[in-house]
């Protein structure tokens, strides 16, 4: 409606990384820097997803029905796994073997949530390299002409036809 709705206190840099709309509701996640609590904004309102003992972070969000669905990663020593909630309750914990991840985009069709982004690896040198990666109810598959040991490959989006 052209009114701008804060959503950090000033305290914190913040960005939104992802929103969704139900009717009038608008969801907006993202990440407050200099704090590792991952959450989302519902209509300008924090809804903290996990308490801040270890870093997550929330990049998309998605809606379907009453539903709200998140897509994030939690730090897990040395890497990280992806993490999906569904109407605040984690579903889906997947850890991941590579140096980080990325996370770009979640969606659900019928009964599968699909979530797109990539497993960072470090080589040796540590230069690093990126697999394309969808994830389909926590289980990831690397795209086949998205993977290899010198570039960085990303998938950003989720098209579904019916």
């Amino acid at each position: 409606n052209g009114n701008p709705v804060l959503l950090s206190s000033g305290e914190n840099f913040g960005h939104v990384r992802s929103l969704a709309i139900a009717g009038s509701t608008v969801y907006a996640a993202g990440r407050e820097l200099g704090t590792y609590v991952g959450k989302y904004w519902k209509d300008g309102q924090e809804v903290n997803l996990s308490d801040g003992s270890s870093q997550v972070i929330v990049s998309a969000i998605y809606t379907k029905g009453h539903d709200v669905y998140v897509a994030g990663k939690r730090q897990n020593g040395d890497s990280w796994e992806l993490l999906v909630w569904k109407n605040n309750e984690i579903i889906t914990t997947t850890p991941m073997s590579g140096f980080d991840i990325q996370i770009h985009n979640i969606l659900v069709s019928h009964d599968n949530v699909i979530v797109t982004g990539g497993v960072i690896f470090r080589n040796e040198n540590s230069s690093v390299y990126t697999h394309a990666t969808v994830w389909t109810n926590g289980v990831p598959m690397t795209l086949p002409n998205g993977a290899d040991e010198t570039n960085a490959y990303l998938a950003n989006s989720i098209v579904i036809r019916n």
